[in-house]
């Protein structure tokens, strides 16, 4: 097999062809492929010796290659058998060095808040919510909604304030900039905006999208001349009433309104109630029912919607801090 060539390094010394390359069963003739098996069957086990008895060598030659294997393996030939040494690795023989850090117990983690009591600066004023109604009937059941939501918001210590934009005239650019901004409905809905720090949006769907009535007051905070866009960096949330789907294509119009006007909403809880499959409203009010299950629905949706808006002003610097008076 290395006639004319040197031995490999495991081969061992003056073994040459003769004895590695040797492939005869000592009497000139070759080994079979079933008797090299026998001959050369070795097991490697996960154990820390595992020996597999094999048979007696034939020739000469074999026990020529165990000697090579054992040099470079660190096998032992015994009578009849090859034990295989399982060797430790260079990292488990050596003594860990002890790091004194790990034996300092983890520090306790800070108790998480809930939601209305997440910890900021002194100087923000109280969290406010501003309910925005795009139903301007007197028992709409989405303003309906909105007062189940002022009450849970109450509970958990924030105030929602609600909106009227029944009395918003029509947005016209050449209105605002000739002072329409300055009547008394438009400059009281800017303000409204301007200092909410969420909105949750009730508005029916209608012909696919939301009311003219909403997107009309959406417009009316969105272009002001000193200010720009007030609805920029605040919190959202939608819940609807409504026919059909309940208002959910309504409530995706207004979504994607929001990604331009810079309102980041929740996602879930969905609120869209079908109120003529599932009669859960005071007809002559628009109230909802106390006992639905939509009252603790609502009351999720404003939980988040508090969570958001606090995490969205705590990204934000505080504002100057204001000395009281002593």
């Amino acid at each position: 097999m290395y006639r004319g060539a040197k031995p490999p390094p495991w081969a061992p010394n003056g073994a040459g062809a003769a004895a590695v390359g040797d492939t005869t069963n000592g009497t000139g003739s070759p080994h079979t492929p079933r008797e090299l098996t026998r001959e050369l069957s070795v097991s490697c086990d996960a154990s820390e010796v595992s020996e597999t008895p094999i048979e007696r060598p034939r020739s000469p030659s074999f026990a020529a290659a165990a000697a090579a294997a054992a040099r470079v393996t660190g096998a032992v030939v015994g009578s009849g058998t090859i034990a295989i040494r399982h060797k430790a690795r260079r990292s488990e023989q050596r003594p860990q060095k002890r790091n004194p850090e790990a034996a300092k117990p983890p520090a306790a983690a800070p108790a998480s808040a809930p939601p209305d009591t997440l910890p900021l600066p002194d100087a923000w004023p109280p969290l406010v919510l501003l309910g925005v109604c795009g139903s301007l009937r007197a028992a709409s059941t989405n303003a309906g909604l909105l007062r189940v939501a002022a009450v849970a918001a109450r509970q958990r210590g924030v105030e929602l304030r609600l909106a009227t934009i029944g009395d918003l005239p029509l947005y016209s650019q050449d209105l605002d900039e000739a002072g329409g901004s300055t009547r008394g409905a438009v400059s009281s809905w800017r303000a409204a905006v301007s200092s909410a720090d969420a909105v949750l949006f009730a508005s029916p769907e209608h012909n696919y999208s939301i009311s003219a009535a909403l997107k009309n007051a959406i417009d009316w905070a969105s272009r002001v001349p000193t200010q720009g866009n007030l609805w920029a960096g605040k919190a959202g949330a939608i819940l609807s009433s409504g026919g059909g789907g309940g208002g959910v294509r309504g409530q995706q119009a207004l979504r994607q309104i929001g990604s331009f006007i810079d309102v980041t909403f929740v996602n879930a809880p969905e609120v869209a109630i079908r109120r003529f499959e599932e009669p859960c409203f005071d007809a002559a009010t628009g109230d909802l029912l106390p006992d639905s299950r939509w009252v603790g629905r609502v009351g999720e949706l404003v939980e988040r919607l508090v969570t958001l808006a606090l995490a969205l002003r705590a990204s934000r610097p505080a504002p100057p801090r204001q000395d009281k008076a002593v």
